[in-house]
């Protein structure tokens, strides 16, 4: 994230995302044969939903260089990722700082004019969801979380799309108070990802305006609903095919992929029915993304929710 006295705006880290974008679209497939068919805009940005000033940048590019068959006969993704991460080595030269590699993330500092977190994520390409699904049905259920980047673009259609305006207010007030109260030590766990605590507070948002159609202080009311879900949260049980999204709105249904869906206590990805983000969506630390397995623990946010206030504007 950007330091409080060298504060990265929307439009420079824009200016740094068309640098980004037009280097991996004209260069990448030449010095490493990655064919990039699609490079698009994820995270806190993507969605619409960054703090001001405390964000970083997210990137994925999905290719139809790797093989989908090959993938279900156990090849990793970390070989692309190791092909990506040194075309960008090379590439940005004086302008990449390493910060480190998941099995599909490259995550490093850009240092140009300014100085902000990038994570580059790839993903094969996939003309479809249902075809994603068929895939992930396809592999041994312990390989599955390898791939939950694979839905980053319709994570970024869902907010665009579904996500109104006021929702994304509370999801950024939500996410500013996580970055101020969130202190990590050597033992810490449990940090709230941005797409879980994005959702969390889309979900608690959706059922007061579903339960209070005329309700005027709809900030205090989904803080409230939002603390309820976290002190009772070894019961929770969040879905999005229950009437909270309407038909319009649903990416899938759990009857139509019921080898996928994650069991309870549960918070339902409605992008991949097989990722709980009751799980994926806690820790372990800043810096890990949004993507892939989490550790859990909930003792953080159960200790804290207390604070949160959604009632002040940023």
């Amino acid at each position: 994230m950007a330091e409080a006295s060298d504060v990265v705006t929307h439009g420079e880290a824009k200016e740094v995302v068309h640098e980004l974008v037009l280097l991996l679209q004209n260069e990448l497939e030449k010095s490493t044969g990655i064919n990039p068919v699609e490079v698009i805009k994820g995270g806190s940005l993507g969605h619409g939903t960054a703090v001001p000033g405390d964000f970083d940048l997210d990137l994925i590019v999905y290719t139809n260089s790797i093989g989908k068959d090959n993938l279900r006969l156990g090849t990793t993704m970390e070989m692309w990722t190791s092909k990506l991460e040194k075309f960008l080595r090379t590439a940005l030269k004086q302008k990449y700082k390493p910060m480190g590699t998941t099995s599909c993330s490259v995550q490093f500092a850009y240092k140009g004019e300014i100085e902000v977190e990038v994570d580059i994520l790839i993903s094969p390409h996939w003309r479809s969801l249902s075809e994603f699904y068929v895939f992930l049905s396809s592999i041994p259920t312990q390989e599955r979380m390898n791939f939950s980047v694979c839905t980053a673009k319709w994570q970024a259609q869902f907010f665009k799309h579904f996500v109104d305006d006021e929702a994304k207010e509370l999801i950024k007030r939500a996410k500013a108070w996580r970055n101020k109260t969130w202190k990590e030590h050597i033992l810490s766990g449990g940090r709230p990802k941005s797409y879980f605590l994005s959702l969390l507070v889309f979900y608690a948002y959706r059922k007061v305006k579903l339960m209070h159609p005329y309700v005027t202080d709809v900030a205090r009311m989904t803080c409230e609903y939002i603390k309820q879900l976290v002190r009772s949260h070894r019961n929770m049980d969040i879905v999005w095919d229950d009437g909270v999204l309407s038909s319009g709105e649903l990416f899938y249904r759990r009857r139509e992929y019921p080898n996928l869906v994650c069991s309870r206590p549960r918070m339902m990805d409605p992008m991949n029915p097989h990722n709980n983000l009751y799980m994926s969506g806690l820790g372990p630390a800043a810096r890990r993304g949004n993507y892939g397995v989490g550790d859990g623990k909930w003792e953080w946010m159960v200790s804290n929710i207390d604070t949160l206030d959604l009632m002040k504007p940023l």
